[in-house]
């Protein structure tokens, strides 16, 4: 008799990514959770330049610490708007939390999004049955 073995999806990604570059897992996770293309594009295009603005060291050689660099020199030197350093972080926080192979680090800050999911008030209240 045949046994089958279970495997969630995730694993089976993570296995076939191995040999990928970087941008690379971005893109196949980003497909993997049907991302837009342009979203994809625009993820990629902030991590490229994450990395070069860090002499290009890879992501998982880089701390909390790098991200608030990069960040506050968008603001600072680049003289970019609220919204685009927000989509720079979010890209950053794609990077280091859905794509594996790069060491999950504690990002401490969040998106609007995040700040309005986490608000107790604002979280929807329980339905009644009929």
């Amino acid at each position: 008799m045949a046994k089958w073995i279970i495997i969630p999806a995730t694993t089976v990604l993570c296995v076939n990514m191995a040999r990928k570059k970087l941008l690379e897992q971005v893109s196949e996770v980003a497909r993997f959770r049907h991302l837009s293309l342009r979203t994809e594009e625009t993820y990629r295009n902030w991590i490229k330049r994450f990395i070069l603005f860090h002499q290009k060291q890879h992501p998982a050689q880089l701390g909390p610490e790098a991200i608030r660099a990069f960040l506050t020199h968008l603001a600072v030197n680049e003289h970019v708007a609220a919204s685009t350093q927000n989509q720079a972080f979010n890209a950053l926080l794609f990077l280091y939390k859905q794509v594996p192979l790069v060491e999950a680090l504690r990002i401490e800050g969040s998106s609007e999004r995040g700040i309005r999911e986490s608000c107790q008030s604002c979280s929807p209240k329980p339905r009644r049955a009929l």
